[in-house]
């Protein structure tokens, strides 16, 4: 493993930023409540098998289909961006091997397990880690990253979260952002996010990468070597690890978030039908939930704009979040096909 100077001045003190939260915890830490979104997952087809599939609705009466990538906002409040909040994806389990994904190319964008060979397939080791991907992102092909001299692999940001619990797939948590690993993966750039969930006991501990390198050694040393290896039982030759293969912190990490975030605008579905509403049940606590609101369109009708407050990177919120529900213009039509995703996006059943 890298030296702890790589990641942390001092191996024995924690950082500024680190001694700040600790002696003034946000209220999140203090609660412990669900951290998921309010959704209702939907199976079809056997688990192992090419026909099985994950796809989710609203919690609600109205059961209206959400898309994984493009209606799970990335931001679950306001000032999340500053605590360097997130919301995350489970694709894969801690301890499983099916390589879950979600379908970019499918419409809709439910979760299913990639194939290899017409088969299902499966990593040769378990994923040690809570693994998924980070909506409303995307690592654009046509984009050379200056870091790597390479495009972007297509898909969604990936995230490993490596807190104490076990996810299920297509669970929403709320994560902490805390560093960055560069992969190069076939000539792509394949950004791989370190991050805890924020109710994970070690998150109240956790808020930069030389923490983890600190509090949790061999940790970010066994990312490295697994995310390097994984593909040789295959016969590929080890995947290669940019930046002097050293971890990137938090801020850093966040660029990423928001520079693939930015590439996912240019690429989400259009705006939704105006003249179909839909009535989603407002969480009951933004600390542990999605925020619902977000998923209005930011170019929704001019009646409506009036009403709301446009925050950092495109979050939303409206003046009738106080409400016990949110109504927004959504479409339970496809409106067609985004041109400028190269066929590879599938219309969203809601707005962005």
């Amino acid at each position: 493993p890298l030296p702890p100077s790589r990641f942390h001045p001092s191996p024995r003190e924690p950082s500024s930023r680190a001694r700040v939260m600790a002696d003034h915890p946000p209220p999140l830490l203090m609660k412990r409540t669900p951290a998921h979104a309010p959704l209702a997952l939907h199976e079809a087809g056997e688990r192992g098998t090419l026909e099985w599939t994950l796809s989710a609705t609203t919690a609600d009466d109205a059961a209206v289909p959400v898309s994984f990538w493009h209606d799970v906002p990335l931001f679950p409040g306001s000032t999340s961006r500053q605590r360097h909040e997130v919301h995350m994806v489970c694709e894969v389990p801690k301890n499983t091997r099916a390589k879950n994904e979600i379908q970019t190319e499918v419409e809709g964008n439910p979760i299913k397990q990639d194939k290899k060979g017409g088969k299902p397939r499966y990593y040769f080791h378990p994923m040690p880690w809570n693994y998924g991907a980070l909506p409303r992102t995307w690592e654009d092909p046509g984009k050379v990253d200056v870091h790597t001299g390479c495009g972007g692999d297509n898909d969604p940001l990936d995230v490993v979260e490596i807190g104490m619990r076990v996810g299920t797939v297509g669970e929403v948590s709320r994560v902490r952002v805390l560093g960055a690993l560069c992969l190069i993966d076939s000539s792509e750039t394949d950004w791989k996010l370190v991050v805890i969930r924020v109710d994970d006991p070690w998150a109240a501990h956790l808020f930069d990468i030389g923490d983890v390198e600190r509090l949790l050694p061999g940790t970010l040393g066994d990312i490295r070597e697994w995310f390097r290896s994984y593909k040789v039982p295959d016969g590929k030759p080890p995947c290669a690890i940019g930046l002097e293969e050293r971890f990137k912190d938090a801020d850093f990490a966040m660029d990423v978030v928001d520079e693939t975030h930015r590439s996912w605008r240019s690429i989400r579905p259009p705006t939704p039908c105006k003249h179909q509403r839909v009535r989603l049940l407002r969480c009951e606590s933004e600390a542990s939930s999605v925020d619902w609101s977000d998923l209005q369109e930011q170019e929704q009708h001019p009646s409506a704009r009036r009403h709301r407050r446009v925050g950092s990177y495109g979050a939303s919120t409206s003046a009738a979040s106080s409400m016990s529900s949110i109504d927004f213009d959504a479409a339970l039509k496809h409106a067609g096909t985004a041109a400028s995703f190269r066929g590879r996006m599938a219309p969203s059943p809601l707005g962005s």
